[in-house]
């Protein structure tokens, strides 16, 4: 039916297309958690989101002065904070 070639061509088009849409939270994902959980639901997620921020800022809230003392370039810092 198809071959290797176009497979190749379908799944990176398919690869390109999703990209776009690879890191989208929005609306309807939050209509969804809603219904799934119900309100209490919703803040017992919130509630957890909010102590792995905590624990993501804080951590690197500590390790900032000494990897300035250490005198660490400011563009290698910045994947500290990515997930």
């Amino acid at each position: 039916m198809f071959s290797a070639r176009h497979l190749q061509m379908l799944n990176k088009l398919f690869a390109d297309s999703y990209s776009l849409y690879g890191n989208f939270v929005g609306a309807p994902h939050l209509n969804s958690m809603v219904k799934l959980l119900g309100y209490q639901g919703i803040a017992v997620v919130i509630e957890e989101l909010l102590k792995i921020i905590q624990s993501l800022v804080s951590h690197l809230l500590f390790r900032l002065p000494v990897l300035y003392s250490f005198g660490v370039n400011h563009d290698e810092l910045w994947p500290v904070i990515i997930l």
